[in-house]
């Protein structure tokens, strides 16, 4: 696996990835990472049956942007261990990212076959016009650097693998995102209880890194405006929005900020919530928080980004809407309404744990994975 960012550094991608490569380990595959190094993790681990190999980097954009330290020696012993670990086939997640780019160029060298699994919708946005078209270009850049050499393309939807065309690849091949159906905690009320939420209450919960575009911003402007009695919102998460989200919660004691949460934390956290609400304006691929939250049996209410409308695609399933006045009225109709609260929230946590546990996914990810690595060889013997 190749990825801009891994564990410790805690995002919907990382999860992905961690989770992923889990499960196929799981089904017997040996499984490594390369990454870029964040924080002081270290330059190798083995984390959990996964070896771990972090590239030495300059962390740009506020960390957003990691950018390996190319002619320093760590970061080419890096890549020698890399390929000392002779792995069958380069799994690259996200076209966004130069270490990327050196696990494709490392693929291609050692001529071991890659493929591209792609996690958004849209653009990357930047702040600017300035900004995005040079974000753009970059993006353009990096995706045609790898595409072009990738044997095959993935989405982790069916929208993030139509966002590829964009970039001149074209697939309608999907690795899903997923959950551990089997480590999912039960329903308790004794999160709710610790935040003092009675069991009468509305809880309301969002969980995301704290970025402009997640839509926390959104969910407490629509939550103020309602106003209602005998409900709690709960944010779990931090970033960079994290100021001026206290802000616009004005000490509301309603509204609280867990602030960065360990993951089993989010999953008790939706294990008590009523309700989910999610109105992100990100290109999302496929959101880990809204699958983890309807399989903890949350009714969802989130905006249609990426993968989204496409796991909510009817009404039994969920809520989708698009502007703060449609997320007013959906939290309105949710919070007085205890039982189409249950019918949503049942009905979604069927649909997850039907088609989005990471053993079925795992299955059919190794089964492709090895169709790839057989189809290379015979290749490569009839030159």
């Amino acid at each position: 696996m190749a990825a801009g960012h891994f564990l410790p550094n805690v995002g919907g991608v990382e999860r992905y990835i961690y989770n992923l490569s889990r499960a196929l380990i799981r089904q017997g595959c040996e499984v490594s990472v390369l990454t870029t190094q964040s924080e002081d993790a270290p330059l190798i681990e083995t984390m959990d049956g996964i070896d771990v190999f972090r590239l030495p980097s300059l962390h740009l954009g506020g960390g957003r942007l990691p950018v390996p330290k190319l002619f320093n020696k760590q970061v080419l012993a890096q890549l020698a261990a890399v390929e000392a670990w002779q792995p069958d086939i380069f799994v690259i997640h996200t076209h966004l990212f130069l270490s990327n780019l050196c696990a494709a160029r490392l693929a291609r060298r050692t001529q071991t076959p890659q493929v591209l699994v792609n996690h958004g919708s849209g653009f990357v946005k930047g702040g600017n016009f300035a900004i995005n078209l040079a974000l753009q270009g970059y993006e353009h850049l990096l995706a045609r650097q790898i595409g072009r050499h990738s044997a095959e393309a993935f989405g982790v939807s069916q929208s993030a693998a139509k966002w590829l065309s964009e970039f001149g690849i074209d697939t309608g091949q999907v690795i899903a995102n997923g959950v551990d159906i089997a480590s999912m905690p039960k329903r308790s009320a004794e999160f709710r209880h610790r935040l003092g939420l009675s069991d009468d209450a509305c809880m309301i919960a969002f969980a995301a890194r704290l970025l402009p575009e997640k839509g926390a911003d959104t969910l407490i402007a629509a939550f103020k405006k309602l106003n209602p009695a005998d409900a709690g919102l709960v944010i779990a998460g931090d970033g960079p929005a994290m100021g001026a989200l206290k802000g616009l919660s004005d000490g509301d004691s309603r509204i609280t900020f867990l602030g960065a949460c360990r993951h089993s934390d989010v999953l008790q956290m939706f294990g008590s919530a009523d309700i989910m609400a999610y109105p992100s304006r990100y290109p999302e691929g496929q959101p880990t928080t809204v699958l983890e939250a309807g399989a903890m049996g949350c009714a969802v209410i989130a905006s249609p980004r990426g993968g989204t409308a496409e796991l909510i695609d009817n009404p039994d399933l969920g809520i989708i809407t698009d502007c703060q006045s449609d997320l007013e009225l959906a939290l309105n109709k949710l919070i007085n309404d205890a039982a189409y609260r249950k019918h949503l929230g049942t009905n979604l946590q069927r649909k997850v744990h039907t088609l989005h546990d990471w053993r079925i996914i795992a299955e059919r990810a190794a089964a492709t994975f090895s169709r790839i690595v057989t189809k290379h060889k015979e290749t490569v013997l009839s030159q």
